[in-house]
């Protein structure tokens, strides 16, 4: 550490003691930014905006969406325009833009983790022709949805920080790591060995390796520093109760932590590194400590029904002993479950003191009979008996049928959890799920039965209750929103369509006017022009009125007959008015007619 930066961590404290109302407080810690590069001092004034309420918190369990918009033609290159939404709400978008070398730069990162995805070729000469730039731009729309939708990179640093630079900085690893040092020396018993870059999904989530520098006998361990996430609500109290009661738990299935301390950006973890490492360690056939990125590449291996059963049971039950004693284990996903001698202990279980949003969320906002976060653990547990079954993470809220090579013993339970028809109606309760037929002749071995113990405080009790409540409240806002959106989206969609409808109409009434009066010209110039013969011919027969009847009702029966034709075309109507125009009456014969539209007396 810098001496600078010395001088920032204790005006850092001095302030934060006598000024901590104060808007002096952030103005001070964004001006030491500005002449500091210090990542304490920036790790510091994130914590202080969050607390405040100045900065927004960005969830990095939402999927990105980007779409290349329009491009840019300069004088020696190409930008292209990338809208990138984080979400589903719109409002939640920005823009970037990028070059195709910034894309090549990216692929070629990937090639290195063996991961190979479709980019548009180079091309030398001919490159600022416009049909290959807009054949490029699909080409690079095409790479970005394969890059942005894979499981095993959406959510690395390497794609967040491409397309959401200003949340996700390359470096904010080794910034963490300084930070991580510093807020080590409380705790003069362990030391920093490395740093574990790609070890997880979460970029907020900062791994390192440790070791004990008083007993060198002592197996290695992760230390773990956890940023806060959207639904944190609980106060500095309640927290740091809530890490010290994490620590006393004891059960089969649930990984022990060795110490957890609060920080002003979160938590530090320490826990043991497990050397079999977890379920989808397992299913992938991977080590543990390889880079995230390389380890869950392409498809792993589908487990025998009694791992399953087994494996199932023991995570239901030990999220079912977190639910009794206050806590809530929402984050259920084959890489939070870790495997020691055959059997499954779920860990990570701060994510939820520490508001951080699980993987799968986003899906669940569309579901609006998933409102509790006991019914998002099923949902979580239902998604992670099908990766276990299938070899496969998947990778959409809900199925509407499962494959044909579904086993036959899982099949009811897969559809009462993870089909759209459940998804609507709703899931079941933890109770309910561990009394299901699958799970029935699982036995329990004689060593596991041994009681577990979690003593929890009653204010600590009545803290995560409300902290419950909060994280409801936000999803049941949120699933609201979504609906709402869609209504309105509806509603407008329809709109749309009858003013369309409405305008087609309008127009096919102007062009039948427009023929009308076309048509109009020809047949008055023909009733001028034949008018006055009529009249010559039977001037012996009837009167002069008499005598204009004729071609007038004549006249109206060509007009009601072209109207009649209304939806003819333009060439059988040009066809009748030369027809109009050419009758000759001479080659008539002639006929004696007897008005007797008149009234007899």
């Amino acid at each position: 550490m810098t001496y600078f930066s010395f001088i920032c961590n204790t005006a850092y404290n001095m302030v934060r003691r006598y000024a901590v109302k104060l808007d002096l407080y952030s103005y001070i810690f964004y001006t030491l930014t500005i002449f500091s590069s210090s990542p304490i001092a920036r790790l510091r004034i994130m914590a202080i905006n969050l607390a405040q309420g100045n900065t927004p918190m960005t969830d990095e369990a939402l999927p990105l969406k980007c779409t290349v918009s329009s491009y840019s033609v300069l004088k020696s290159f190409v930008e292209y325009e990338i809208t990138v939404q984080r979400g589903p709400f719109p409002e939640n978008s920005w823009k970037i833009i990028k070059r195709y070398s910034d894309f090549n730069e990216l692929n070629q990162k990937l090639i290195i983790f063996g991961i190979m995805h479709p980019l548009p070729p180079k091309k030398f000469f001919g490159n600022m022709d416009p049909s290959f730039i807009q054949d490029r731009q699909l080409g690079l729309q095409t790479f970005i949805d394969h890059v942005t939708q894979d499981p095993a990179i959406a959510n690395t640093l390497l794609i967040q920080s491409f397309f959401d630079p200003s949340h996700f900085l390359e470096r904010m690893h080794e910034e963490a790591l300084e930070y991580i040092s510093m807020q080590l020396r409380s705790e003069p018993k362990w030391q920093i060995v490395e740093s574990l870059k790609d070890f997880g999904w979460r970029q907020r989530k900062h791994y390192s390796l440790a070791r004990s520098k008083v007993d060198t006998k002592m197996s290695d361990h992760i230390l773990i520093m956890v940023e806060n996430g959207p639904d944190i609500s609980l106060g500095e109290r309640e927290l740091n109760s809530a890490l010290k009661t994490l620590c006393t738990i004891q059960h089969p299935y649930i990984y022990p932590t060795t110490f957890a301390l609060p920080c002003e950006v979160g938590a530090l973890i320490l826990r043991e590194l497990n050397t079999e490492g977890s379920i989808r360690d397992y299913i992938y056939k991977s080590k543990p400590r390889s880079p995230f990125m390389k380890k869950y590449g392409g498809k792993g291996r589908t487990l025998p029904i009694h791992e399953i059963k087994k494996f199932g049971r023991q995570i239901i039950e030990a999220i079912i002993f977190l639910k009794e004693r206050g806590f809530m284990m929402g984050h259920i996903h084959a890489g939070n479950v870790l495997l020691q001698s055959d059997v499954c202990k779920l860990t990570d279980i701060e994510n939820s003191l520490l508001g951080l949003s699980y993987h799968s969320r986003h899906y669940v906002l569309n579901f609006r009979k998933i409102q509790t976060l006991e019914a998002e653990a099923v949902y979580n547990v239902g998604r992670l008996l099908y990766e276990m079954t299938f070899g496969e993470t998947l990778r959409a809220g809900a199925i509407e049928s499962l494959p044909p090579a579904t086993p036959p013993q899982i099949r009811a339970l897969l559809e009462e959890l993870i089909t759209v028809t459940a998804c609507k109606n709703g899931m079941p309760l933890l109770s309910q799920l561990l009394k299901h037929s699958f799970f029935e002749d699982c036995s329990i071995p004689i060593s596991l039965m041994e009681k577990p113990a979690l003593k929890v405080s009653t204010k600590l009790k009545e803290a995560l209750k409300l902290s419950i409540d909060n994280a409801e409240k936000r999803l049941l806002s949120e699933q609201k929103s979504i609906s709402h959106a869609r209504r309105v989206s509806k509603a407008q969609e329809r709109s749309m369509s009858e003013e369309g409808k409405k305008k087609r109409k309008k127009d096919q009434i102007k062009q039948l006017k427009e023929g009308e009066a076309e048509e109009d010209y020809p047949v008055s110039s023909l009733l001028a022009t034949n008018s006055p013969k009529a009249s010559n011919q039977s001037a012996k027969h009837e009167t002069k009125d008499n005598n204009n009847k004729e071609p007038a009702s004549t006249a109206s029966s060509i007009v009601s007959s072209e109207e009649s034709n209304q939806t003819g075309a333009t060439d059988d109507r040009g066809k009748l008015l030369t027809s109009i125009s050419s009758f000759n009456k001479t080659g008539l014969n002639k006929a004696d007619t007897h008005d007797r539209s008149a009234p007899q007396l």
